[in-house]
This record gives structure tokens, sequence and C-alpha cells, in this order.
């Protein structure tokens, strides 16, 4: 195994809300992004009975790794979902590029579509999120050119696989761009940011459309 493409420090983080309880669940398996808004989309889901669990982690895709911490988070069994949202491989593993070669963009969209499959056959109401973009350390205001074109590269991919695989694709990157997300790191978001994102997540669902009164 070679560790070239993993940073100087790898996480992972779980989270299962309202652990006690029997409850309809929906899970969503991203990285630090995806932590941020998800107490949001909790509360959103929860007028309806759903719990919203995380599996986060910073692994990129074409790591072993990844493959593991989901692993493990899958072998508490006592938990089943009737969403899975996958929004991983944006943010992390930049050591190799997708946008620079024909052969790392193959690689990274055979190893994401394995993990894509993977999810799916956990369950039947499965989608895939689009990673958002990134800004400049030192000037939070200004999108951050070079990382972006990556990261768009990797969207077009999972693009591409939510096409073959017939799932839902969700596109933030241009929602986010349009509203004009406040950062408040060079990746994360403020407050409204995340509640803004939790409320597309949870109209990508039909969650709220199959229980209205």
């Amino acid at each position: 195994m070679s560790y070239n493409e993993r940073e100087q420090i790898e996480w992972g983080n779980y989270w299962w809300e309202n652990a006690n309880q029997e409850c309809k669940r929906v899970l969503l398996v991203g990285d630090s992004v995806t932590r941020g808004y998800r107490s949001a989309l909790n509360r959103i889901l929860e007028e309806y009975g759903y719990a919203v669990d995380l599996c986060a982690m910073s692994a990129t895709v074409t790591d072993e790794l990844l493959g593991k911490l989901l692993n493990a988070f899958f072998g508490v069994e006592e938990y089943t979902y009737e969403y899975i949202c996958l929004q991983i491989g944006g943010q992390h593993g930049f050591g190799k590029l997708c946008c620079q070669g024909d052969a790392e963009r193959e690689k990274f969209k055979v190893a994401y579509r394995k993990i894509a499959l993977g999810l799916k056959a956990r369950c039947e109401k499965f989608l895939i999120i689009s990673s958002t973009p990134t800004v400049l350390k030192e000037d939070l205001g200004k999108y951050n050119t070079e990382p972006n074109r990556e990261i768009l590269c990797r969207n077009e991919i999972q693009k591409e696989v939510a096409l073959e695989i017939e799932c839902p694709y969700v596109d933030l990157w241009e929602a986010v761009l349009n509203k004009g997300c406040t950062h408040t790191d060079y990746i994360h978001f403020d407050k409204e940011g995340n509640q803004y994102i939790a409320g597309l997540v949870a109209d990508a669902l039909d969650i709220k459309y199959n229980n209205k009164s």
C-alpha cells in the first residue's frame, strides 16, 4: 500500500442521531463539509420523523482506507437507512489530479463508481451530491481557481457515475455560487450557508413531499 495519497492527518467521524430510538433514518456519507450541515438537515427532517446520521472521513476515494472506514460504520448493524447521500471525493486527495490526465481521471472514476454502487446496494433511495467550491485562505471572499478546477473535474465524474448507475445527482456547486454562501475558512461554510445547503439536500429527497398534510 502506498501512502502518498494521504494527508498529514487522516480522520473519520461517525454519528448516530437518536441512537437509542427506532426511527426512520437518512445517512450522509461525506467529509467535513457534509458534517457542517448534518445538524441543519436533521432539524429540517426531524419534523417528518427522520434522524440524520453521518459517516464522514478525510480519505480520498482511491485510498483503500475509505472502504475500511465505510465497512466499520456499517459493521454497526442496528441501523438501516431509507436514504443514503454520497458527497465525498472533492476536498481531499489532491496529490494526484484528475484534471491533468486521463489515467488519474479513470482511476478516480473506477474507485468512485465502486463506492457508489456499494452504497446503492444498501439502500434503494441513493443520491450523489456534488462537492462545493473553495476560497482563498487569505481572502475568503475570492474563489480559489486551481483547486476549484480539480473539484469541478471530480464533480463531472460524479455526475457521469450518477447517470451510469441511474441515481439522482444534486448539484450544489452552481447553487452555492449563485447564493454567494459565506465561508468561515477556505472550505467550510457559516451557519446560514450550512442551512441553505441543508435545504437543498432536503429538497432533493422526497420526504417532505411524501409527508404533506
